[in-house]
């Protein structure tokens, strides 16, 4: 199942675990809490997060519920999708958090020195992680400078997201992203050729 609001749960026996948690039964919450745990983590695991960050969120998700039970309407939508509603809020949390964790990450490797190393390469060894840092360097660049709009949906392509849930993350249609991740990588390609040109090997 995607969404923990695909369920085959009796609605009469929510409703009484939900009741009995209202009146400050924790027990009740340990019993309504056991119903969705698995659709919960199955939910976080399909959005690709990984196994640990999933049973984190799991965990924060039916926080939530203990806390604001009082704030379920029983006339209202069901409690599946009241609690659909609270796993979409932790997971957009998540996302962001995600981005800012790739920036930093990012800023790190570019001012890491290599030459703190106490284990020196072989001069070719050497030569070509050189390269490569020089590449990576290039590329981190490139995208940091692209627009906030931009450089979003390429960070999080970057960490295997698929269009359908950047544009959920972000507040967007998914041939949106498309057109963005477009103008994105002409704008990387185009600095790319431009220095490039620049460079003795280009002249």
């Amino acid at each position: 199942m995607t969404d923990p609001s695909q369920t085959g749960e009796p609605d009469p026996v929510i409703r009484g675990l939900i009741r009995r948690l209202e009146a400050g039964d924790l027990s009740a919450g340990e019993r309504l809490i056991g119903r969705f745990q698995d659709r919960v983590l199955r939910f976080f695991l399909k959005r690709r997060c990984d196994y640990h960050d999933a049973r984190d969120l799991t965990q924060e998700v039916f926080i939530s519920v203990i806390k604001s039970i009082r704030t379920f309407d029983p006339h209202g939508k069901p409690f599946e999708a009241w609690l659909t509603g609270i796993c979409h809020n932790k997971y957009r949390e998540w996302a962001r958090k995600t981005v800012r964790s790739v920036e930093r990450h990012a800023e790190y490797s570019a001012s890491f020195d290599a030459s703190s190393l106490s284990d020196a390469p072989s001069d070719s060894a050497l030569e070509e992680e050189e390269e490569t840092a020089s590449r990576v360097t290039r590329l981190e660049a490139y995208i940091a400078s692209l627009p906030p709009k931009l450089r979003v949906v390429m960070d999080l392509t970057a960490k295997g997201m698929s269009t359908g849930q950047i544009a959920e993350i972000i507040g967007v249609r998914p041939p949106a992203v498309r057109r963005r991740l477009r103008i994105a990588s002409k704008k990387i390609r185009d600095a790319y050729e431009k220095d490039r040109g620049r460079s003795p090997e280009g002249s």
